[in-house]
């Protein structure tokens, strides 16, 4: 996730700051952020599943023995 967030920062950063004045400065910027995007979506995607899969797999019920979390 982190590194989704550093590639669209650096395409938001290359487009807007570094390639004003540069067309394919600015293509390559929009380039980044287009892939940023797509880590998140990508990323984001595979961990709903993974929840998904685990929840149809290992169902909580009421009458789990999980101990309960901590409080103070």
């Amino acid at each position: 996730m982190a590194i989704a967030f550093i590639v669209f920062l650096w395409g938001i950063f290359k487009y807007f700051i570094w390639g004003a004045e540069n067309e394919s400065e600015k293509a390559e910027g929009r380039k980044f952020a287009m892939w940023g995007i797509i880590g998140f979506v990508i990323i984001m995607s595979v961990w709903g599943i993974v929840n998904i899969v685990k929840d149809t797999l290992v169902p909580t019920t009421a009458g789990s023995t999980r101990p309960n979390y901590p409080t103070l």
